[in-house]
């Protein structure tokens, strides 16, 4: 996808520049809020490619000792979501020893991502949760089915168990059911301050007693 011209919008051409990958950007983590403010402007909505958005990344980058919060410019149209999605895990390539997650789709998310993966090899793919993008988007090599594997680079079994995971959760339905409803009325409120006014005076006159008692 093609990539906005930050050039044309003002001072976001000194806040960000291009990063490693077609469409990132990086933004130093101090002025990240500046730029967050900037891009919702007219101005910089008018630069925009259609159908692309502007997505944080989750995690900072460290470059010179700074640390750089990436922001992607992704489409705005999602490939398949997390309900299409079986399972992910965690593993390691025998044949690069790098870090990876296999993952399987549904049968319906499986025909969608085979189609959409032909038509975009040699592209990057944005991995998003929560409305951030997870890790460094990988590149498409071929055209993947229900079953494939995300090459994460120079990243270690952890991030990639950490991702896996987040796949995982992404695809897991989490509907809100009522257990057990209740209402208070003032009564029992005024009801538990009698009671610990009672409580404190037999408190006390049972230590006065025990005391007499004793000595």
């Amino acid at each position: 996808a093609a990539a906005p011209d930050t050039s044309s919008a003002g001072p976001l051409s000194s806040l960000m520049f291009q990063g490693s990958v077609p469409g990132e950007f990086l933004v130093p983590e101090e002025s990240r809020a500046r730029v967050d403010s900037l891009i919702h402007l007219p101005a910089a909505e008018r630069v925009m490619p259609r159908g692309l958005e502007l997505i944080w990344g989750a995690q900072t980058q460290s470059l010179g000792g700074r640390a750089y919060r990436p922001i992607y410019a992704v489409d705005r149209r999602a490939i398949i979501t997390g309900d299409q999605l079986s399972d992910a895990k965690a593993a390691i390539d025998p044949l690069t020893g790098g870090a990876i997650v296999q993952f399987t789709l549904t049968r319906a998310g499986g025909r969608i991502f085979s189609r959409e993966t032909a038509r975009h090899i040699n592209d990057h793919m944005a991995i998003i949760l929560d409305g951030r993008v997870e890790s460094q988007p990988p590149v498409i090599q071929g055209q993947i089915g229900r079953n494939g594997q995300i090459t994460l680079g120079n990243a270690n079994l952890q991030e990639a168990q950490d991702l896996a995971l987040v796949l995982r959760a992404g695809a897991l339905p989490a509907p809100l059911h009522i257990v057990e409803e209740r209402t208070v009325g003032a009564t029992l409120g005024e009801d538990s301050i009698h009671k610990g006014f009672t409580a404190i005076i037999v408190g006390t006159v049972a230590v006065i007693l025990i005391m007499a008692v004793y000595y």
